[in-house]
């Protein structure tokens, strides 16, 4: 019986997925920048679909597991997303050792060229954008000036005109954006982001903040209180985010109930911390909220006694600004 019911999950799943396609092949048909995205977005929520529902099929032989692969390779080349789809690919190629190449390269028929040809425009838009490039290379998002960050911004700009399904892209304009302080352009470009991958905790985490900056005190209130129900298995950086966020909100009214989620997040996240760096993190707020709660002006210390010495190093001894300190906390977790 328990087998039947997964058949049939999997079957309703590949059925949504027909249907996100199907949609999405109408919306690439009407050809505008905005119809364009939108079938991007559901070509990537058919490739979930996908992955859902192999999911459901623990037991999947592997000629299905490399069928699902070719699928999701294949939404997310549809879906103008290279860098997902090169993931997928990666797939494939490990799945077609364990199925065998006469078994396998049938099933790559279709898919090959596309991938291929997808592949080989976007190295080659890559390669004339020299900052962007540069960027992804060194896992350096952001250059040190204004002026690098504004030519890669026109970089990234140029390329998503190609690619608009690529989330990494969109989070790189975000990035960007929000180094040259256009916050609201940066809100834009990271809710792009997120419907394209919304089940990404990092870019959930972080719209938490900027929304703090980017949206009317109530918009940013009720966007970061909607997610406190999730907070006990949201993961550590999503509460960190939402302290931070709280911390930034009370200065704005409601001091002490702000205050107090700020606390139960960032007691919830570090029972879901992972790495010791985000356990500091997540220290470092806590230690922010004492000084908060004692009315003291927040100093270095928070930095030290949260085993943070290297960013207290670089910086003036004395009072910390809130807004420094939150900063050089939420970009510890991003790193």
């Amino acid at each position: 019986m328990k087998g039947a019911a997964n058949v049939d999950i999997y079957q309703a799943h590949l059925m949504s997925s027909s249907k996100l396609k199907m949609k999405a092949l109408g919306k690439l048909a009407e050809g505008t920048t905005a119809t364009d995205f939108e079938a991007c977005v559901l070509l990537h929520e058919a490739a979930r679909s996908e992955e859902a529902a192999l999911a459901s099929l623990p037991m999947a032989p592997a000629e299905t597991r490399l069928a699902t692969a070719i699928e999701l390779c294949w939404c997310l080349v549809a879906g103008r997303d290279p860098p997902g789809a090169a993931t997928a690919w990666g797939e494939i190629l490990r799945l077609c050792t364990v199925v065998g190449s006469k078994n396998a390269q049938p099933m790559l028929s279709r898919i090959e060229p596309l991938y291929m040809r997808a592949h080989d425009d976007f190295v080659k838009r890559l390669s004339k954008c020299k900052g962007l490039a540069a960027a992804r290379a060194s896992r350096v998002l952001v250059p040190s000036s204004d002026s690098e960050a504004k030519k890669t911004l026109v970089e990234v700009e140029d390329i998503l005109k190609h690619y608009p399904g690529a989330p990494s892209l969109w989070w790189a304009k975000y990035r960007l954006l929000e180094h040259l302080h256009r916050v609201k352009e940066a809100w834009d470009a990271l809710l792009r982001a997120r419907q394209l991958e919304p089940q990404r905790a990092s870019f959930l985490a972080t719209s938490l903040l900027l929304s703090v900056r980017a949206r009317s005190a109530t918009e940013a209130s009720e966007y970061v209180a909607s997610i406190r129900s999730r907070l006990e298995s949201a993961g550590a950086e999503v509460c960190l985010f939402y302290a931070l966020a709280m911390i930034e909100l009370a200065h704005k009214g409601a001091r002490e109930e702000r205050l107090a989620a700020a606390r139960d997040a960032a007691n919830a996240g570090l029972a879901q911390a992972g790495s010791t760096s985000m356990r500091n993190a997540l220290l470092a707020a806590q230690l922010l909220l004492v000084a908060l709660d004692h009315g003291e002006k927040p100093t270095l210390d928070i930095f030290y006694r949260a085993d943070l010495g290297d960013i207290a190093a670089s910086m003036p001894a004395g009072i910390v600004a809130l807004s420094t300190v939150v900063n050089a906390v939420a970009s510890l977790a991003a790193a």
